[in-house]
């Protein structure tokens, strides 16, 4: 990838992140990135596009680093607890003002096909991961519908943490991980 590819994937996913997709126009972030308009458009023929690869980009990142946290665990029941932990973590981060792929579904819903596919597809390989942990405890069937509601809890957490901050009493990943464990419970696993 050209440097200025990619200086035009990160100044866009910090504009994005911070401010939303449709709040970001494409001049700001040529004059932000420091590029003609042109060579962004070399890049990427569209803001869609732009937006699609920006979100290719944070899905990659976001599974390496949550699978390298994963890895980390010497056991199923560590690796279960560190995917909530993980969450956690980034709630706590600086640059968290919610996720990137939800906003981009709520601004754009069925607008995009393209952007609800990245959407499904990070969900659908975030199930897969939790099934695949919890697997050490349960069939097939049970394991993915538990992962299913797992990853549900965690995007429940994150509209919690955008809507209470860091100032809340209480942390919605930890209740997400609380809640899991209970769940498990109903199962005959105890975590």
């Amino acid at each position: 990838m050209s440097d200025r590819k990619q200086v035009i994937l990160d100044t866009a996913t910090e504009l994005f992140n911070r401010e939303g997709y449709q709040a970001v126009g494409v001049d700001k972030i040529i004059t932000t990135a420091g590029v003609s308009k042109l060579t962004l458009y070399r890049h990427f023929p569209s803001k869609e596009a732009l937006i699609q690869s920006v979100l290719e980009q944070r899905k990659s990142q976001f599974l390496t680093d949550l699978n390298a946290a994963l890895a980390q665990q010497d056991s199923p029941k560590a690796q279960l607890q560190a995917f909530f932990a993980y969450y956690e973590n980034w709630f706590q981060s600086d640059d968290f003002r919610g996720c990137m792929f939800m906003n981009s579904v709520l601004e754009f819903g069925e607008k995009s096909q393209a952007l609800l596919a990245i959407n499904r597809g990070l969900r659908e390989e975030l199930i897969a991961l939790l099934s695949q942990i919890l697997r050490h405890w349960l069939k097939r069937k049970p394991a993915q519908r538990i992962a299913y509601t797992c990853n549900m809890l965690i995007d429940g957490a994150i509209m919690s943490q955008v809507t209470w901050g860091k100032e809340s009493e209480y942390s919605p990943a930890d209740i997400a991980w609380s809640t899991a464990k209970n769940l498990l419970a109903t199962e005959g696993v105890a975590i």
